[in-house]
């Protein structure tokens, strides 16, 4: 199948009710739980939240898939997974491909390389991550095609970019 080129939006406040969608899904609830976690996070009222990049993707306009990103030392300050390094040095990425059309085509790859991509223009970034359930085969397994690689001692997926920038 020839795929139209996938692009990134800002998240809005509008995009709610597809979120919610998708969040009941069972191929997205499987690995996403806590969706009322998942939205306080995304209203943001009171901006703690305020570090993390929300994505929707598109084919052609059409929502298909959702992507953040976050600095994981501003994230471990609120409770997330403390990993070593300075601020600005490493970011976590989470996704899902929402519309059940689209799965298996390769967005989901498409997805990743664009996070990816966000973050290795972040002045100061050297590596972004993603934790994948270790029953998420689909998901490990795209993340090492795209040159992401196990660090068993922190039990996250990473790929490290070239620090001269």
């Amino acid at each position: 199948m020839k795929k139209t080129e996938l692009s990134l939006r800002r998240y809005s406040q509008n995009d709610e009710a597809l979120i919610t969608k998708w969040f009941h899904l069972p191929h997205v609830k499987k690995w996403f739980k806590d969706l009322d976690d998942w939205l306080s996070e995304l209203q943001n009222e009171n901006k703690a939240y305020s570090f993390i990049e929300h994505f929707i993707a598109e084919v052609q306009g059409i929502p298909i898939g959702f992507g953040q990103y976050a600095d994981v030392k501003l994230a471990a300050a609120i409770g997330g997974v403390d990993i070593a390094g300075e601020i600005g040095e490493c970011y976590g990425i989470d996704y899902f491909i929402g519309e059940t059309k689209y799965l298996r085509q390769g967005y989901g790859k498409e997805l990743v390389e664009l996070l990816v991509g966000e973050v290795s223009r972040k002045e100061g970034a050297k590596r972004v991550i993603a934790d994948p359930d270790a029953e998420n085969l689909i998901s490990i397994q795209l993340l090492l095609s795209l040159g992401f690689s196990y660090v068993e001692c922190e039990g996250i997926y990473e790929k490290r970019f070239n620090c001269l920038k």
